[in-house]
């Protein structure tokens, strides 16, 4: 074996510090992002630390392979998902230590999510690479975000 260089691991740790440094960055939004993946990268690799305050716009992203997987690491959040005119089609709880601590959501298929308490942490991965054009289709049927509207809609929501 002399002469054979062995690599060391290049680990991407997900711990405690990355769950408390990203949830230290959230802003006015409610949300904050720490992502493993480069812009360019085929996979989107991201911690996303949401307050029960941050409203997502229902979106899909368009095209095959583009599933989104979502595991919740801290907190617990709901899953929603909708038929293309905005009627609610599923709707489902994800925490960790629960029967359910993820969900796949298939391409196409318009969905959001919101945290039900502080310090709720998601781990997300989808397809890439990162197009901001054709990324993801906003809902329009769902408010914007940064609206009352909007605002009012995650009330309703929850």
């Amino acid at each position: 074996w002399r002469g054979i260089m062995i690599p060391e691991p290049r680990l991407r740790l997900i711990g405690t510090d990355v769950i408390a440094a990203t949830h230290a960055a959230v802003g006015s939004r409610g949300r904050a992002m720490h992502c493993f993946h480069a812009p360019g990268d085929a996979v989107q690799r991201m911690v996303n630390a949401l307050s029960p305050r941050t409203y997502i716009q229902p979106h899909c992203h368009p095209g095959a392979g583009r599933a989104e997987v979502c595991i919740a690491l801290t907190g617990a959040a709901t899953v929603l998902c909708f038929t293309d005119s905005g009627a609610l089609a599923e709707r489902r709880i994800i925490a960790p230590g629960s029967a359910l601590v993820g969900v796949e959501i298939p391409p196409g298929v318009y969905h959001t999510i919101i945290a039900l308490q502080p310090q709720t942490t998601i781990y997300e991965v989808h397809q890439g690479p990162y197009d901001p054009v054709t990324h993801k289709r906003l809902a329009c049927w769902a408010p914007a975000e940064g609206t009352e509207a909007g605002k009012a809609w995650l009330e309703a929501m929850r």
